[in-house]
């Protein structure tokens, strides 16, 4: 859509390392609209769904789940969401925000794809006038690297550690 606007995630991770939760913001920006709703999925290479999406304010955001002619997950804004960001719009710089939380595959799958939509309104509860803005971010798999970890000054190892647990 040709607009000024923007959607933007937040806090995706450039790499995922199993089973992490990572908390998630999408955000719509318009300068020339006063509300905004969202929908977002994580998906694999081949389309399949990526880990799980949970919930983190179930007032302003609900899960959204398609099984034909594909299986399609992901997460969208409420009724009371697209209320809540109109509220919120000027306070926030012309934005609405919505959060959520992503837990990322147990194991690699091989790259994974976050894709949101943002679609900015103008509350005339008509689809003229709304500017949808697109966006996607790509992590690739980071395995948790797990060894011993030793304090040399007291002698003591302990092993099976991760490594960010070591540092």
């Amino acid at each position: 859509t040709a607009g000024s606007g923007s959607v933007q995630v937040f806090n995706f991770p450039l790499q995922y390392q199993p089973n992490l939760v990572y908390n998630l913001t999408v955000r719509i920006a318009d300068a020339t609209r006063s509300s905004a709703g969202f929908q977002a999925s994580v998906q694999n290479a081949s389309g399949a769904p990526a880990g799980g999406i949970q919930l983190t304010d179930f007032a302003n955001t609900q899960l959204s789940r398609r099984v034909s002619p594909t299986v399609w997950q992901g997460v969208n804004h409420t009724a009371a969401g697209v209320s809540t960001a109109a509220s919120f719009w000027v306070l926030l710089g012309n934005a609405g925000e919505y959060s959520f939380s992503w837990q990322a595959p147990s194991v690699d799958i091989g790259p994974v794809t976050i894709w949101a939509a943002g679609n900015a309104i103008n509350n005339n509860f008509s689809s003229s006038g709304d500017l949808v803005y697109l966006t996607d971010q790509t992590a690739t798999f980071q395995p948790i690297l797990i060894g011993a970890c030793c304090n040399v000054a007291i002698g003591i190892c302990v092993n099976d550690q991760p490594q960010q647990d070591c540092e």
